[in-house]
This record gives structure tokens, sequence and C-alpha cells, in this order.
């Protein structure tokens, strides 16, 4: 056999199947509890409530007195707690205990008797300018009186802590503006302190000293170029010089030649391109003209005759000009690089202070941030100042904030508390859900198959047919004459053996019994016995003889309940002689549902093999019936001897089906030897008794290779899906048949 599994699925049809099906959890828990709390508050005592109404009332000022202070003034729930310690003092409170004598002191706990008479105050806002100061007892008169007292004595008390108050924070305020006055006076020294020490390195110099920056820049920039000039012409001078005295030397070794304009030219042309490449870069684009420039005038000096040798200008002349010029280069030179390290210095200093400037930023915000919230702090409390003196003047005069009497406390008409319909309601509500949780726990543990849906869900067993539940009283349709006609018929004795008694059934014993097949043939329960009868002679095929045996997981499945109904089906279906064997040796019970004396029955057969069958069989209508007998010491032993076996090949050849009420599975092994004999099994299940677990144990042990399938029995019909369909069946066929005795 497989299994599905226990778990189920939850719908709202399961949910309303299960709240009716245990609705007794629901019923009983919710008439018990609320019974109870019928009870508890019949007991209560009446208490009464007293509340008198105190508003908030203020005279309207000129405009030029409202300020921010004046419209800002908190409502009745922010000064709750305020309110709260007002009235809840306890001078307030002994002077009502002593002005009431609301509770006998002598021997009393005074910390105790405070904790009550503040549980017995309610106070309740009403709006934003309003609230109710209450008072509960059990005498309405004095919760009346008491309500009033407190709300007189909660205007005096507030009128004196105001005075009180108005005073400390005068005084408060005054002492934190001294302070703060002089807090800011150090802040302000403490600022111009830092500018004066800081001076120019200030974030508002930042421009100034940026302009400065980039004019020392441009100034060290120039003496950098003037400097690189010098040193060029130095450069070149020093060339002149030595190439005099190379001239000198050469003087008299080369013929002389006069110096022509093209000469002249190329000297200065050389002389400038010395002096270029000392100042300038390789990517200057005026370079590689003048080299074309020498080139070519060097190219045409080289290509012209020689003119003779000329007479050289006096060199000693020259040569002093060059040295007088060498060392005005010199000074220059010295007097631009002492000046390039001056600007250097200034421009280092003056990037360390533009470096500065965001500490100098950062740390004169946070001092003025500082500076403002103390600013901001005065000018609040200045504020503060104004508005208590304004307060304290208005006040004197009476044009105030001021708490009166607007409604006083009324004697109550009716108790507040017991609220006695609302508590039952409360209690019925509270028990009736505690009766769902408790039906749905009860389901939740319970795991027996409530439908064949479930069943089927379970486990692949087929199911051979659902047995509905069988009411033990009979329907009123029975009473016609119809049904009694029915009930007295007359029993046929064809085909009766010798010895076999006849009995005539007690039809109240029957209908005790649920023996409807009999009772009530036309009923559902009726119907599906013979449908399973049908099907269990499909399911056993064709032959001389065929032997059923019908058993259980456990007891109280209403196996033998089945075993009756499905024996006498058979019988009614024509298809031969049905006999009924009682085989459980342990416990039989076929003869009391059908209203059979006990006898010894299928134990004399058994302890006398050569007796007679007949003389221990029963006939009821069709159904010949075989009871059990008395105990065996050993049952199991006993059905499967050989003397069992006999019998059974004897009601073989005399009937055409046997039907086995055979003992449950668990825990004895009677079943066991019984399927060994039988050409079919029938498992016998009852709905919302046999447990899954129970189930699935007793069908692995019995390992029965001739299992046919489950019969469900005790079906609620009337709350499944099938429902309707069973209703249709009983109100369009079965009353008819039932009024016209068909």
């Amino acid at each position: 056999m497989q299994t599905n599994g226990i778990a189920q699925g939850a719908s709202i049809l399961s949910v309303l199947d299960t709240l009716k099906r245990r609705k007794f959890y629901i019923l009983v828990p919710a008439l018990v509890l609320t019974a109870c709390v019928v009870a508890f508050v019949s007991r209560l005592p009446d208490w009464y409530r007293a509340q008198a109404l105190l508003a908030v009332e203020q005279a309207a000022a000129s405009e030029y007195l409202r300020g921010p202070a004046m419209l800002d003034r908190p409502d009745i729930q922010e000064q709750f707690r305020v309110i709260r310690e007002t009235l809840l003092a306890q001078p307030l409170l002994e002077e009502i205990i002593k002005e009431f004598k609301l509770y006998e002191l002598a021997g009393r706990d005074p910390d105790r008797t405070l904790e009550d008479m503040k549980k017995r105050i309610r106070i309740l806002v009403e709006g934003k300018d309003a609230f109710y100061v209450g008072f509960e007892g059990r005498d309405r008169l004095q919760v009346t009186e008491v309500a009033n007292r407190l709300a007189e004595l909660f205007i005096r008390n507030t009128s004196e802590l105001r005075e009180r108050h108005e005073d400390a924070a005068a005084g408060f305020v005054g002492e934190e503006l001294a302070r703060l006055k002089e807090k800011l006076t150090l802040q302000d020294e403490r600022i111009n302190q830092y500018k004066q020490r800081v001076g120019q390195d200030l974030p508002e110099y930042l421009a100034v000293n940026l302009k400065t920056l980039e004019s020392l820049q441009s100034r060290l920039q120039t003496k950098r170029d003037s400097i690189s000039e010098n040193q060029a012409r130095r450069v070149a001078v020093l060339e002149q010089m030595k190439g005099l005295q190379d001239q000198e030397t050469q003087k008299f070794r080369e013929p002389a030649r006069e110096e022509s304009a093209a000469d002249k030219r190329l000297d200065e042309l050389r002389f400038k391109l010395k002096d270029w490449e000392g100042r300038y870069t390789e990517q200057y684009p005026d370079l590689p003209r003048l080299r074309k420039e020498i080139r070519e005038l060097e190219q045409t000096l080289a290509a012209a005759p020689p003119k003779g040798r000329a007479e050289a200008p006096t060199g000693a002349m020259r040569s002093l000009e060059l040295k007088a010029e060498l060392e005005g280069i010199d000074q220059r030179l010295r007097s631009y690089v002492q000046d390039e390290r001056e600007l250097s210095a200034q421009i280092a200093g003056l990037q360390q202070r533009l470096a500065s400037v965001p500490t100098h930023d950062r740390e004169l915000a946070e001092m003025m941030r500082e500076q403002q919230v103390t600013r901001s702090q005065y000018q609040s409390l200045l504020d503060k100042q104004h508005e208590v003196k304004l307060a304290g003047r208005l006040q004197k005069t009476g044009q105030g904030r001021v708490f009166k009497i607007v409604e006083p406390a009324r004697v109550p008409q009716s108790p507040y508390f017991p609220q006695r319909e609302r508590l039952i309601l409360l209690g019925f509500l509270a028990s009736l859900g505690l009766g769902v949780v408790l039906a749905l726990l009860r389901e939740h543990l319970d795991t027996s198959f409530a439908g064949v849906d479930e069943f089927k869900s379970f486990t692949n067993l087929p199911v051979l047919a659902v047995i509905p539940t069988v009411s033990t009283r009979p329907e009123r349709l029975k009473k016609s004459r119809a049904i009694r006609k029915n009930h007295s018929s007359t029993v046929h004795l064809d085909g009766v053996q010798a010895g076999v008694q006849v009995l005539q059934p007690k039809i109240k014993h029957l209908q005790k019994n649920r023996v409807v097949m009999l009772t009530d043939p036309g009923a559902i329960a009726a119907e599906q016995y013979s449908i399973l009868a049908i099907k269990l002679r499909f399911h056993l095929g064709e032959g001389p003889s065929r032997v059923l045996a019908l058993t259980s997981a456990s007891g109280g499945e209403g196996k033998t309940l089945t075993s009756v109904n499905l024996s006498l089906a058979l019988a009614e279906a024509g298809a031969g002689k049905v006999i009924l064997v009682d085989a459980d040796l342990r416990k039989p019970r076929v003869h009391e549902y059908l209203g059979i004396e006990p006898g010894n029955g299928l134990s004399s057969l058994l302890q006398d093999p050569e007796r007679d069958i007949n003389t221990e069989i029963k006939k009821i209508k069709n159904l010949f019936v075989l009871p059990g007998g008395s105990d065996f010491a050993n049952p199991v032993a006993t059905l499967g001897s050989e003397g069992m076996r006999s019998l059974i090949d004897r009601l073989r050849q005399e009937f055409r089906f046997v039907v086995l009420d055979s003992p449950p599975i668990l825990p004895i092994a009677d079943s066991q030897v019984l399927a060994g004999y039988a050409d079919g099994v029938a498992l016998v299940l009852r709905a919302r008794s046999t447990r899954r677990e129970l189930f699935q144990s007793a069908v692995e042990s019995f390992r029965a290779p001739n299992l046919l399938g489950v019969v469900l029995n005790d079906a609620d019909l009337r709350n499944s899906r099938y429902a309707r369909a069973y209703a249709y069946y009983k109100r369009n066929y079965y009353k008819r048949n039932m009024l016209t005795g068909t």
C-alpha cells in the first residue's frame, strides 16, 4: 500500500465542516463560561463617576502684545503632566480625604490610602483648552461633591503654583541672560584677537594675496629672463675675446684680406646665434632660419675670390671694450641673482600664507558659529524675559491664562461600572472563540478519516463502498401501512434444508442494531450495501462458490454490522444461497445484531467435524447464519486446523457465497489465517474513528494478496460534497417508494 502522507489542506468548507462536526466543543465552553461570566458580573458592586469640566480662559491682548511668545502657548494635551501632578499632589489628596472622611485612617497605611485615592481620580482631555476632572466611588452624592472640590482646589493650587513659577522663571531667565551676555563678550574678544594675530592670512585678504603672488611671479620671471640674456651675452663676449686672441696669433700667418660688409654681417649673425642658443630652446622658430642664413652667407664668402690681405684693425681697443662690457655683465648678473633670491623668498612666504587660509577659515567659522548660537540663545531668553514680564502683568490685572470651572459635576444617574451587558457579550464572544480554538485543535489532533476524499488522498487502496451513518430510530414514513406490511411479510421456506432453524426477526431489535437491510431496505445505507454486494460479486468473479472475509484494523469499526448487512444484500440479490459465518471465536457478536439466542454454532462444528451443519445453522429471511459459539483457549490454532479447512470446503459445496466475519487485524493473527481460506478480503474502516497510523500499521502487517479494497463505514454524507445527490434521492425516490410500499 502506498500512502500520500497525513498532511491535509485547509479550506473554508473544511473549516465549516469541522466546526459543525465539533459543535459540542464550541457550545459547551460557550455556555459554561458565559454562565460563569453572568454569575460573576451579577455580583460586582455598582461604581459611579462624577466629572467637572475645566477650561482655560485667556483675555484678548492688543496687537502690539501678540508676539511669538504669546501665540505659541502649549495646549492642555502638552500640559497634561503638570495637571496630573497638581491634582495628585499629596497635600491636595490629604485635604480631600480629611474633608470628606473618605477612609478610616486609624490603623491604615498612608501610602496605600494615597495610591487608592489616585486610582479613583480620572483626568480626561476634552479639547485643546478643556479637560474633565472625575472621581469614582459607590456613593453618587459623595463622588459629585469630591469632583467639584477637586476642581476648586486645582484652580487654587494652579494660581499659587503659577505665581511661584513666574518668579522662579524670571530669576532664572535673568541669570541666564547675564551669563550669555558675558559669554558673548568673551567670544567677541576672542575673534578680534584671532584676527589681529593672523593679520593678512585671513580669508578676506585672499584676493589681494593672490594678486600680489601673481605680480611677484611675473617679476621673478622677468629677472630670470634678464639673467639668461646676460649669461648668453657674457658667453658671446668671452668668445669674441678668444677670437681676438686667435686673430692676433694668426695675423702674420695668413694673408691680409680686406673685411667686407658680408664679413661684418656674418660676424653679427654668428654673435646673434650664440645669444639665441643661450636664451632659447631648439623649438624657438627663428633659430632654424638664422642658421640657414649663416650657412648661405658662409657659402657665398667661400665662393668669392680673395681680394688680397687687408690690414686688420687694431685688436687692443676691441679687447678693452669687451673686457669693460664683461665687467658690466657680471655686475648685472650679481644684482639679478640677488633680486631673484629675494623674490623667491617672498613668493614662498606668500604661498605658505595662502595654504594656511583654509585652516584659518575653519577656525574663524567655528568661532563665528559658536558666537551665533550664543547670540540666538541670548535673543530667545530675552524674548522669554519679555514674555514672563508681560504674563506677570497680565496675571496681576486678571487678563492672563486661568483655569475656570465651565461645568460643575452633576449627580450621576447610572453607574459607569460594571457594564453588565457588554461584559456578558464579551464573555460570550471570548468563550465562543475558545470553543472554536478547541474544536480546531481537536480536529488538528484527530488523524482519522473524515470522509472518502481524505482516505483517497492518503492511500491508493480502492474504496468499495461508502456506507452512511445508520440511525437507530426509524423514519416517520415507516409508520405507514406499506411499511408495516413489509415488516409483517411471511418468511419463504423454499430451499430450506432439513434441520435448519428459521427465525422471525424482531423489528425493534433490528432497528436498534442498525440492520438496515431488514428494517429499511429503501434507505441510502441499504442501497450502498446492495452496491457493495454487486462490486464484490464482480471482484470475486464467477464460480461455483466464493468465500469473502471481512475484517478491520481494530475493534469498533463496524465490521460485524457490515458483514450482516452485506450478507443480507447478497442474499436478496438472488445469486444463490448465502451463509454468514461468525468466525470471531474470541468475541462473536453476529447473534447479538440478529437477535439470535447464543449457542454453540461454529465451535460445535470444529469440535465435532462429523456433526451435521444444518443443526447449527439459523435462517433469517434468505440469509443462512452460522453463529460463533463458545470461546477457545487457542483460537489461532483452531482456525488454522484441518477441521476449519474441511468445514470451509463443506460450506463451499452447499453455498454460493460464504461470508466470514473475521476478528480485527491488530493485535491478533486470526484474520491472517482466515484470509488464507477466502477468495477475497474486504477491510472495514469507520469514518472519524480509525486513525491513519493505526490503519497503515494494520494494512502493512496484514499483507494479504487477495485484499479487494476498503469499505468506509459510518460516513457523514449530509455534510459531504455529495449531500445534494443523496438528498435528491431521498426526496424523490425513497419517500415515494415508502408511500407506495414498493
